[in-house]
């Protein structure tokens, strides 16, 4: 099977006007992705690269952030739909030098963003110059709106989380009460915004917890 940046399986109970209930189960990938790069003046982003990037990173990136953001389209998930399982699968397949482990926190996304042209060269870890339509740190949609909060508008308390370690690996993030909720609210209002994957305990985070994972 092709590996994806994430893909998102969801298995669903649909009740019909008889009440017969029916098990459902869809498999998704996502409609679009980006990396905010922690720059004070959001001039970095990566909306078309190869890859997407999450923690901390070390001494000569000056220890700075990095979040993905990740959207799935759920309209193919019914109204009444009743979430049984939500699970998130992601291939890492790069570790800095000297790497530590960390745990990857996944949070509801609460505005929307975009995914711009962008294309950062060689590995992508340090990104490259905004460009129109790019999400930031700073920018939602770079280069006329911002979110309320740098780093990214999401839900403070974590949807998930899910450790990971030394090398490269394929991270599994399991179904919680959270992701169930997550997926609810988005196949009800057809709004989804997605989420941003980040380090978890993020303010305690050491360097070298980044990851590179692959898109599709």
């Amino acid at each position: 099977m092709s590996k994806f940046l994430a893909v998102i399986f969801i298995s669903m109970t649909v009740f019909f006007f008889s009440r017969q209930a029916v098990a459902l189960q869809v498999q998704l990938t996502p409609v679009k992705d980006a990396t905010l790069y922690e720059d004070d003046a959001g001039a970095l982003a990566n909306g078309s690269g190869n890859y997407l990037f999450f923690g901390k990173v070390g001494s000569t990136g000056a220890n700075k952030l990095r979040r993905s953001l990740i959207q799935f389209d759920v309209s193919s998930i019914p109204a009444e739909a009743v979430i049984d399982q939500v699970s998130l699968t992601l291939e890492i397949n790069m570790v800095p030098m000297n790497p530590v482990g960390g745990l990857a926190s996944l949070h509801r996304l609460t505005s929307s963003w975009g995914e711009g042209p962008s294309i950062a060269p060689g590995a992508e870890g340090q990104g490259t110059l905004s460009l129109a339509g790019d999400a930031t740190w700073l920018h939602r949609v770079y280069p006329g709106s911002l979110w309320s909060t740098a780093g990214g508008d999401y839900q403070p308390a974590a949807s998930a989380e899910e450790g990971y370690g030394l090398g490269l690996e394929t991270l599994v993030i399991s179904s919680t009460a959270g992701l169930r909720q997550d997926q609810e609210l988005h196949g009800r209002h057809h709004a989804a915004r997605g989420v941003a994957m980040r380090v978890g305990r993020e303010a305690l985070a050491v360097a070298h917890t980044r990851r590179r994972l692959q898109r599709g």
